[in-house]
């Protein structure tokens, strides 16, 4: 069996119906990228995504950055320090 890549997420959403559909969205393409979500930071609610707190991530390239009208969700490299 392959061993899942750990990785990153962050979450936010105009309203917190979409921050979660954001998340359900980001878990399904983790699962399909055979990447294993070590730790969630937000999920962001509300003001705009771009400025959101990241938790130290935001200086960081993404792996991978999904955007649709109010959603967006990125995953990263986890930090030395993460849990994986």
């Amino acid at each position: 069996m392959t061993r899942l890549r750990p990785v990153v997420l962050f979450v936010w959403g105009l309203t917190a119906e979409d921050a979660a559909k954001a998340e359900a969205n980001a878990r399904d393409e983790a699962w399909w990228r055979s990447w294993q979500i070590v730790k969630v930071l937000g999920p962001v609610v509300g003001g705009v995504a771009s400025v959101a707190d990241r938790g130290g991530y935001a200086a960081r390239q993404p792996l991978a950055s999904r955007a649709d009208y109010g959603q967006v969700w990125e995953f990263y490299e986890p930090h030395a320090d993460d849990p994986h």
